[in-house]
Protein backbone atom coordinates (compact mmCIF):
# COMPACT_ATOMS: atom_id res chain seq x y z
CA UNK A 1 0.00 0.00 0.00
CA UNK A 2 3.07 2.31 0.81
CA UNK A 3 4.48 1.57 -2.47
CA UNK A 4 1.39 2.52 -4.28
CA UNK A 5 1.36 5.75 -2.53
CA UNK A 6 4.34 6.31 -3.57
CA UNK A 7 4.08 5.46 -6.77
CA UNK A 8 1.06 7.88 -7.43
CA UNK A 9 2.74 10.59 -5.84
CA UNK A 10 6.06 9.94 -8.09
CA UNK A 11 3.77 9.84 -11.34
CA UNK A 12 1.44 13.50 -9.78
CA UNK A 13 4.84 15.15 -9.63
CA UNK A 14 6.07 13.94 -13.20
CA UNK A 15 2.52 14.67 -14.62
CA UNK A 16 2.54 18.08 -13.09
CA UNK A 17 5.71 18.90 -14.81
CA UNK A 18 5.05 17.54 -17.93
CA UNK A 19 1.93 20.15 -18.12
CA UNK A 20 4.04 23.08 -17.12
CA UNK A 21 4.66 24.32 -20.86
CA UNK A 22 8.03 25.15 -21.89
CA UNK A 23 9.19 28.65 -23.22
CA UNK A 24 8.75 28.11 -27.11
CA UNK A 25 11.42 28.20 -28.59
CA UNK A 26 9.91 30.89 -31.28
CA UNK A 27 9.01 33.40 -28.66
CA UNK A 28 12.92 33.44 -28.14
CA UNK A 29 14.01 33.93 -31.13
CA UNK A 30 10.74 36.51 -32.07
CA UNK A 31 12.45 38.29 -28.77
CA UNK A 32 15.96 37.79 -30.07
CA UNK A 33 14.67 39.28 -33.14
CA UNK A 34 13.38 42.04 -31.78
CA UNK A 35 16.61 42.92 -30.05
CA UNK A 36 18.84 43.00 -32.91
CA UNK A 37 15.90 44.73 -35.00
CA UNK A 38 15.77 47.33 -32.00
CA UNK A 39 19.51 47.68 -32.04
CA UNK A 40 20.05 47.85 -36.03
CA UNK A 41 17.23 50.77 -35.99
CA UNK A 42 19.56 52.57 -33.16
CA UNK A 43 22.26 51.56 -35.26
CA UNK A 44 21.14 52.90 -38.28
CA UNK A 45 19.23 56.63 -36.08
CA UNK A 46 23.31 57.24 -35.12
CA UNK A 47 25.00 56.50 -38.51
CA UNK A 48 26.37 59.02 -41.29
CA UNK A 49 25.90 55.65 -43.32
CA UNK A 50 24.34 52.00 -42.68
CA UNK A 51 24.35 49.36 -44.91
CA UNK A 52 23.84 45.56 -43.97
CA UNK A 53 24.22 42.26 -46.28
CA UNK A 54 22.57 39.01 -46.22
CA UNK A 55 24.45 35.78 -45.69
CA UNK A 56 23.10 32.38 -46.37
CA UNK A 57 23.43 28.71 -46.38
CA UNK A 58 21.08 25.60 -48.52
CA UNK A 59 22.13 22.21 -49.56
CA UNK A 60 21.64 21.80 -53.11
CA UNK A 61 21.54 18.15 -53.24
CA UNK A 62 22.80 14.71 -52.68
CA UNK A 63 23.86 11.96 -55.04
CA UNK A 64 25.70 8.68 -54.18
CA UNK A 65 29.01 9.43 -55.49
CA UNK A 66 29.42 13.23 -55.26
CA UNK A 67 28.06 13.32 -52.07
CA UNK A 68 25.93 16.78 -50.73
CA UNK A 69 26.04 19.73 -53.10
CA UNK A 70 25.62 23.17 -51.26
CA UNK A 71 26.32 26.84 -51.33
CA UNK A 72 27.18 29.68 -49.54
CA UNK A 73 26.62 33.50 -49.99
CA UNK A 74 28.45 35.58 -47.71
CA UNK A 75 28.39 39.48 -47.00
CA UNK A 76 31.10 40.92 -45.86
CA UNK A 77 33.01 44.38 -45.69
CA UNK A 78 36.47 45.51 -45.69
CA UNK A 79 37.83 49.67 -46.24
CA UNK A 80 40.57 50.19 -48.61
CA UNK A 81 42.77 52.83 -49.65
CA UNK A 82 43.23 52.63 -53.26
CA UNK A 83 43.09 54.87 -56.87
CA UNK A 84 40.15 53.00 -58.69
CA UNK A 85 39.06 53.78 -62.30
CA UNK A 86 38.35 57.56 -62.97
CA UNK A 87 40.11 58.70 -59.53
CA UNK A 88 43.14 60.69 -59.66
CA UNK A 89 43.92 60.18 -56.15
CA UNK A 90 44.52 57.89 -53.10
CA UNK A 91 41.04 57.70 -51.29
CA UNK A 92 39.11 55.28 -48.70
CA UNK A 93 36.31 53.31 -50.00
CA UNK A 94 34.29 50.60 -48.58
CA UNK A 95 34.43 47.26 -50.40
CA UNK A 96 30.88 45.46 -49.92
CA UNK A 97 31.76 41.56 -51.15
CA UNK A 98 29.55 39.56 -51.60
CA UNK A 99 30.45 35.44 -52.14
CA UNK A 100 28.69 32.85 -53.68
CA UNK A 101 30.49 29.70 -53.14
CA UNK A 102 29.00 25.98 -54.54
CA UNK A 103 31.06 23.10 -53.34
CA UNK A 104 30.69 19.66 -52.69
CA UNK A 105 31.42 17.43 -50.03
CA UNK A 106 32.71 14.30 -52.26
CA UNK A 107 35.52 16.36 -54.43
CA UNK A 108 38.43 18.65 -54.18
CA UNK A 109 37.82 22.50 -55.51
CA UNK A 110 34.99 24.56 -55.62
CA UNK A 111 32.97 27.11 -57.90
CA UNK A 112 33.02 30.40 -56.49
CA UNK A 113 32.48 33.85 -57.75
CA UNK A 114 33.40 37.65 -55.49
CA UNK A 115 31.28 40.78 -56.36
CA UNK A 116 32.82 43.68 -55.10
CA UNK A 117 30.47 46.97 -55.10
CA UNK A 118 32.95 50.15 -53.97
CA UNK A 119 31.74 53.26 -52.58
CA UNK A 120 33.93 56.11 -51.61
CA UNK A 121 33.56 57.85 -48.39
CA UNK A 122 32.80 61.02 -49.00
CA UNK A 123 29.87 59.81 -50.73
CA UNK A 124 28.89 56.69 -49.31
CA UNK A 125 25.46 56.05 -51.55
CA UNK A 126 27.06 56.42 -54.97
CA UNK A 127 28.35 53.23 -56.29
CA UNK A 128 31.90 53.50 -57.35
CA UNK A 129 32.99 50.34 -59.37
CA UNK A 130 31.99 46.76 -59.46
CA UNK A 131 34.22 44.16 -59.83
CA UNK A 132 32.90 40.71 -60.40
CA UNK A 133 35.16 37.88 -60.74
CA UNK A 134 35.12 33.81 -60.93
CA UNK A 135 38.15 33.29 -58.45
CA UNK A 136 38.77 31.32 -55.25
CA UNK A 137 40.13 35.04 -53.37
CA UNK A 138 40.28 37.98 -54.78
CA UNK A 139 42.97 40.70 -53.28
CA UNK A 140 42.24 44.37 -53.82
CA UNK A 141 45.25 46.63 -53.56
CA UNK A 142 46.35 50.35 -54.18
CA UNK A 143 45.96 50.19 -58.32
CA UNK A 144 45.34 46.45 -59.10
CA UNK A 145 43.57 43.87 -57.92
CA UNK A 146 44.46 39.85 -57.42
CA UNK A 147 42.25 37.07 -58.49
CA UNK A 148 43.57 33.19 -57.11
CA UNK A 149 42.58 30.27 -58.23
CA UNK A 150 43.69 27.66 -56.01
CA UNK A 151 45.07 24.22 -57.87
CA UNK A 152 43.20 20.97 -58.01
CA UNK A 153 44.59 17.66 -56.81
CA UNK A 154 48.21 19.25 -56.08
CA UNK A 155 48.52 21.74 -58.90
CA UNK A 156 49.64 24.87 -58.47
CA UNK A 157 47.49 27.94 -58.19
CA UNK A 158 47.05 30.51 -60.75
CA UNK A 159 47.37 34.24 -60.14
CA UNK A 160 46.08 37.36 -62.64
CA UNK A 161 46.41 40.79 -61.78
CA UNK A 162 43.75 43.27 -63.44
CA UNK A 163 44.28 47.18 -62.67
CA UNK A 164 40.48 49.43 -62.82
CA UNK A 165 41.39 51.58 -65.52
CA UNK A 166 38.30 49.74 -67.93
CA UNK A 167 35.08 50.50 -67.16
CA UNK A 168 33.85 46.62 -66.74
CA UNK A 169 36.93 46.24 -63.93
CA UNK A 170 38.79 44.51 -66.60
CA UNK A 171 42.53 45.99 -67.16
CA UNK A 172 44.27 47.40 -70.16
CA UNK A 173 47.33 46.14 -71.45
CA UNK A 174 50.40 47.52 -69.10
CA UNK A 175 52.83 45.06 -71.08
CA UNK A 176 53.29 41.26 -71.66
CA UNK A 177 51.44 39.36 -74.47
CA UNK A 178 47.89 39.52 -72.06
CA UNK A 179 45.64 42.19 -73.48
CA UNK A 180 43.45 42.47 -70.85
CA UNK A 181 45.78 41.51 -67.45
CA UNK A 182 48.10 42.80 -66.10
CA UNK A 183 49.89 39.59 -64.63
CA UNK A 184 49.01 36.11 -65.23
CA UNK A 185 50.70 33.32 -64.24
CA UNK A 186 50.74 30.16 -62.18
CA UNK A 187 52.94 29.49 -59.71
CA UNK A 188 53.72 28.24 -56.20
CA UNK A 189 52.69 29.73 -53.27
CA UNK A 190 56.72 31.31 -52.82
CA UNK A 191 55.88 32.72 -56.05
CA UNK A 192 52.80 34.32 -55.40
CA UNK A 193 52.92 38.29 -56.00
CA UNK A 194 53.62 40.40 -53.18
CA UNK A 195 50.87 42.08 -51.78
CA UNK A 196 51.37 46.44 -50.99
Amino acid sequence: MKAKKILLSVLSVILLCCNQKPRSESNESQSENLFLTDSISQDMNNALFFDKGVSSFRILSMDKINGYEYESVETNYKVHYIIPDGHKQLGHYIARYTTTTIDNLGQEGQNRNIKIELYAFENPSKLVMKIDENCDELDILTDTYLTTIYGCCGAEDSYEIFDYKQKDGRCTQVGGQCTTKVFAKTCDSEARPAKP
